[in-house]
């Protein structure tokens, strides 16, 4: 057990490096939603710590930051500030290095409380809809230090952003453990599990910011772990009704953080039934209606609220949308009269592979082309191994738990295909990379579709999520400190003097607290330490003749 531990703390010391290096180098107002999280927190914090679906405002700070940073193409301020008077990185670094070090200097001394702090009713911002418990415990955590300048306190935050989401590498190390003692294979999932996400670059992309998904993806690990425990061990479990509200507890604190996790009020009727069925009795049925129930207990205030002001469960406004003949119409029209529906479920699909459309920028071509060649193994050897899957129990099992969660995940996604088209049939990307929420699953389920042939798959796999996540913080690093420009497909486009620019830009740059060499210790130390210790302890069980 003592091994074990110096393990997790091995990995999970990888992913702080990994995760410590995004947030350093990730500009305060990338991604299109970033200015609604930020102050999602300030608005709390001057209304007593509660939120407002309806009448949640900007305060006065955002104009002030939206002068002072340069922000992406995507950013949704436009109701906000002129988009003329916004500097995208490229025009802020054109800047004179006299301008620029004024605009650094003003930042870092913004104060994290302003006497006169107002909030202005004609600026709405749309992240209210999303539950408080995340922006609640980022405040506590921030409340710990005496940090009197706004920069100060924004880091803070996503220190505490990343602390929380770090927590699911401990969660799929003893999800694997588990796997390991109960399932015959000739690999450690405990090592491959937490690696692979480690390794992944959207889990940092999507998570690791002023986000409440920090904390859903590893609520929603915990749910899953804990359901894929109880499926092994349905038939023989002696506690399953505690176990049960366990897992109960961990799904109603997964919806209020962030409601994508109302999809296991689908899957856990649905897999109850399937259980049953397979068991050939009704406990596993039982057990899911007393997860339900615990689930539905926690979240109902949340929910209930949500119904009340904007008749929603997910608190969107996109719900006050007239639905029933209009949704089946818009339906039809997407998905039989027309090639739209299929359209824009493909740009779902690749998007999530490294960016989405929460930034501004994509990867390089080759990425997306060996992710796709990664996939299209998968499906093969899952074609393959077919009788091997279905005549094991526990293996079936967990594949089923996993497909019927993606299946689901998809259709919900759909779903709000349609609502964004009924609203805009302009809208063109849906967030495809909410699914990485789910990623346990799809990591079970590619462990089921290659069977003894996954130890390879995962070295094929943490070498590709490395390239591309390489290749992603090139882009990153050249477009974010203004040395390139976007070409097509989103590609980021590298200036020819990007060598001697670099330097220059990073030290001007008002967000970065970090010199250029130690960013570059960090990612090297995480680029070559990650695989070496990914190879040692998979290739070490065969040594110690496990």
């Amino acid at each position: 057990m003592r091994k074990d531990w110096t393990t997790v703390l091995i990995l999970w010391g990888f992913f702080l490096l990994r995760g410590l290096s995004h947030i350093l180098l990730l500009p305060p107002l990338e991604g299109f939603d970033s200015i609604g999280h930020i102050d999602y927190l300030q608005y709390l914090k001057d209304h007593n710590n509660q939120r407002s679906i309806t009448d949640m405002h900007f305060s006065n700070d955002v104009p002030r930051l939206l002068r002072l940073l340069p922000s992406n193409r995507n950013l949704d301020v436009y109701h906000i500030i002129r988009k003329a008077d916004l500097d995208s990185y490229r025009d802020y670094f054109q800047h004179s290095e006299d301008q620029l070090k004024r605009l650094k200097d003003a930042f870092r001394s913004l104060p994290a409380e302003t006497p006169h702090r107002e909030y202005l009713p004609e600026l709405f911002n749309w992240q209210g809809k999303h539950p408080p418990f995340y922006y609640r415990a980022v405040n506590a955590f921030t409340g710990l230090f005496d940090s009197t300048r706004y920069y100060e306190r924004f880091f803070l935050a996503r220190l505490a952003s990343l602390l929380m989401l770090s927590t699911s590498v401990v969660m799929l190390f003893f999800t694997g453990r588990y796997l390991d003692q109960m399932v015959t294979h000739g690999y450690p999932l405990k090592i491959i599990l937490p690696a692979l996400f480690t390794a992944q670059p959207m889990i940092y992309i999507v998570a690791c910011r002023i986000s409440n998904d920090a904390l859903a993806f590893p609520l929603n690990i915990l749910a899953l772990m804990l359901l894929f425990i109880w499926t092994i061990s349905a038939d023989r479990m002696r506690y399953q009704t505690l176990f049960a509200i366990l897992i109960g507890l961990s799904v109603g604190l997964a919806v209020i953080v962030k409601t994508y996790a109302l999809i296991y009020f689908v899957l856990l009727p649905l897999f109850g039934i399937f259980m049953s069925v397979r068991l050939r009795n009704y406990h596993p049925l039982l057990a899911t209606a007393v997860m339900l129930v615990v689930a539905a207990g926690i979240s109902f205030p949340t929910l209930s609220y949500h119904l009340q002001t904007v008749q929603s469960l997910d608190g969107s406004h996109i719900g006050n949308m007239q639905l029933g003949k209009d949704t089946l119409t818009t339906f039809i029209h997407m998905y039989v009269n027309s090639l739209e529906g299929y359209r824009q479920f493909f740009r779902m699909v690749v998007i999530r592979l490294w960016i989405g459309n929460w930034s501004s920028l994509g990867n390089y071509f080759p990425v997306y082309l060996l992710y796709g060649a990664l996939y299209a193994t998968a499906a093969w050897y899952l074609w393959q191994n077919r009788r091997i899957i279905l005549s094991s129990k526990d293996q079936l099992n967990l594949f089923v738990l996993g497909m019927l969660l993606q299946i689901i995940l998809i259709a919900a996604l759909m779903n709000l295909g349609v609502k964004l088209y009924m609203r805009s049939p302009e809208a063109k990307n849906l967030v495809g990379y909410y699914s990485y929420a789910f990623y346990l699953t799809e990591l079970l389920i590619l462990w089921v579709c290659f069977g003894e042939r996954f130890e390879g798959w995962a070295f094929l796999s943490l070498a590709v999520f490395l390239f591309s996540d390489g290749c992603g913080l090139f882009a990153q690093m050249v477009y974010y400190l203004g040395v390139a420009d976007i070409g097509t497909l989103k590609m980021v486009l590298p200036d020819r003097n990007f060598i001697s620019m670099l330097p220059r830009n990073w030290n001007l740059s008002p967000w970065i607290p970090l010199p250029l060499s130690g960013f570059f210790a960090m990612v090297g130390a995480y680029y070559i330490g990650l695989p070496i210790y990914f190879w040692y302890r998979i290739k070490q069980p065969a040594v110690d003749g496990r």
